[in-house]
């Protein structure tokens, strides 16, 4: 293989690897995607305990909890604003079912959401809505780290920025 062509394989391999790197990990769909995908929601929640265990005593953030609820709140003011900086807006407040799992360092790994039917959301805004979580998800750490895997459940009500400031 001559200069030339190694160099060429070397960028290749390079720019590949960073792909892969940057892509890895961040999973963001629907919960009915995931089903289609045959992602075993029950293999997650088994290697990501819940972060907010029911006893105080166990859990990732076990004598932290006030810390995780500090820092889960400051990841929706985040992701708010995130949106906001990127036009998605809603016509009304819309409630939002989500499932994150996240690495120990925060990073988030899957995402699973739903929007409740009668709500009607529109294709279009979820699809916004999707990209926008997906960025949101590849650059963003929860401001809290653990010794294991955790994950969260909840319930959020979405709504503009611009909204909550008037």
């Amino acid at each position: 293989m001559g200069p030339n062509k190694m160099k060429n394989f070397a960028i290749t391999l390079c720019l590949l690897l960073l792909t892969c790197s940057v892509t890895v990990g961040q999973t963001c769909i629907t919960f009915q995607e995931m089903e289609r995908q045959g992602l075993p929601m029950d293999s997650l929640d088994s290697t990501y305990p819940n972060a907010l265990h029911p006893d105080t005593a166990q859990g990732p953030f076990m004598g932290r909890q006030k810390n995780f609820e500090k820092a889960w709140g400051q990841f929706y003011e985040d992701l708010i604003q995130h949106f906001h900086d990127h036009g998605l807006e809603w016509e009304n407040p819309t409630y939002c079912f989500n499932k994150i799992y996240f690495s120990p360092t925060g990073e988030i790994e899957y995402w699973f959401f739903n929007f409740r039917k009668k709500d009607a959301i529109p294709a279009d805004k979820q699809a916004q809505f999707l990209k926008l979580i997906k960025e949101f998800s590849r650059s963003y750490q929860i401001k809290i780290t653990a010794d294991t895997n955790f994950s969260q459940c909840t319930s959020v009500t979405l709504f503009n920025l611009d909204d909550l400031r008037r």
